[in-house]
C-alpha cells in the first residue's frame, strides 16, 4: 500500500499542487470543514517530494488557525503510525496552528495531551519532536500563562536506545557532516 500510495502521489504531484492551491484560494474565502480535506492533506506529508511535503505542512498551518479542534483530531488518528517524519511534521503543523489561533482553550489541550503523551510517558527521542513540543509549552505558558512543565521524564529510560544498524554504519566508515550520513538516514528510513 505504501508503494502504491507513494507512486500515486508521484504521477499526481502537479494535480496534488493544483488542488492545494484551490484550498488555499478557498480559505481565503470561506472556512474549510472537512476533516477528509486535512487528513488527505496530512497524508502528503508521506511523499517523497520535498516542496510538496512543505506545501502540505504550510496548508496545515493555515487551515489549522481557524479548524484547531480538528487538525489535532486528524493529529490523534496519524499519531498511531509509527512514522516519525510524518510525526513531526504533523506536530510542526500544530505548533505554527496553536501560535496562530487565538483558541485558548483547545491549544492548552494540545499542548497538556503532547506533554503527556511526549514528555510524561515519552514515545520518542526524535530532538525535533521534542523541540516543536517544547515551543508549544513555552508559547502557552507565555501567552496564557498556562505553567506547563515541559521538563522531560527520564526515569522510563532504562538504557538509551542504540540503533545498532547506524553503529555498524559508523565503525565501518568515516562519520562526516554531509550528504553521505543524510543519505544513510533518509535511504535506511523510508
Amino acid at each position: 500500500l505504501n508503494a502504491v500510495w507513494c507512486e500515486i502521489i508521484r504521477s499526481k504531484t502537479k494535480d496534488i499542487f493544483n488542488y492545494l492551491d484551490k484550498i488555499k484560494n478557498r480559505k481565503q474565502h470561506a472556512e474549510i470543514n472537512d476533516s477528509n480535506i486535512l487528513l488527505f492533506i496530512s497524508f502528503l506529508l508521506s511523499s517523497t517530494n520535498r516542496l510538496l511535503r512543505d506545501t502540505a505542512t504550510n496548508m496545515l498551518v493555515l487551515l489549522g488557525e481557524k479548524q484547531l479542534l480538528k487538525l489535532f483530531i486528524v493529529f490523534k488518528d496519524i499519531d498511531q503510525i509509527g512514522d516519525l517524519y510524518v510525526k513531526e511534521r504533523l506536530i510542526a503543523s500544530l505548533c505554527g496552528a496553536i501560535i496562530r489561533s487565538d483558541d485558548a482553550g483547545i491549544s492548552i489541550e494540545i499542548g497538556q495531551y503532547l506533554k503527556e503523551r511526549y514528555f510524561d510517558n515519552v514515545q520518542t527521542t526524535h530532538i525535533l519532536i521534542l523541540d516543536y513540543i517544547n515551543v508549544i509549552l513555552a508559547f502557552l505558558n507565555h501567552k496564557y500563562d498556562t505553567k506547563i512543565s515541559a521538563e522531560i521524564n527520564t526515569s522510563n529510560f532504562h538504557e538509551w536506545q542504540e540503533d545498532k544498524n547506524c553503529c555498524d554504519y559508523l565503525k565501518n566508515n568515516d562519520p562526516h557532516w554531509g550528504y553521505s550520513s543524510i543519505d544513510y538516514d533518509f535511504a535506511k528510513n523510508t
